[in-house]
């Protein structure tokens, strides 16, 4: 198990990902912004070495709303760049209320399958949950779409 440490890092020098499958809304910022003057910053913000957000996008808008130029930080160096990314739509997509399988198989593709493959979840010819995609995608550095072509 990988020894995480929590750094306050400069809001400045953190980077948004470009490819965030969640997008808040200002209500959504607001309310953000409400619990960390409640309770404080007690969920840091998840990055990588290049300091690329993999989790915590909104927090750090809520934080830059309150004023603030520092955030805590948890930096995950162990993890490779498929984790990264199934980390982030795991905690982004699935768990947001508001997305539908449709959206989420459409961004997995963006990640991970072919437009091919995508097309067979959404038209039901793949039995396969998501979380069972996530978990294969996740622990397989040579993650092979071939096999979903043919099941």
């Amino acid at each position: 198990m990988p020894n995480l440490q929590v750094e306050n890092i400069d809001v400045q020098k953190l980077k948004v990902h470009d490819k965030n499958p969640k997008q808040h809304s200002k209500k959504q910022i607001t309310q953000i912004a409400q619990s960390i003057k409640e309770f404080g910053f007690v969920s840091p913000i998840l990055a990588d070495e290049q300091l690329e957000i993999i989790a915590g996008h909104g927090r750090l808008a809520a934080a830059k709303t309150l004023g603030f130029t520092q955030v805590p930080v948890i930096i995950l160096s162990h993890l490779t760049t498929q984790q990264k990314i199934a980390y982030a739509i795991a905690n982004n997509v699935i768990h947001s209320v508001r997305t539908s399988p449709r959206l989420f198989y459409k961004y997995l593709a963006l990640v991970y399958l072919s437009p091919k493959i995508v097309n067979r979840l959404l038209n039901g010819k793949i039995k396969m949950s998501v979380r069972d995609i996530l978990d294969k995608a996740s622990q397989n550095s040579n993650f092979n779409n071939q096999e979903f072509l043919f099941s």
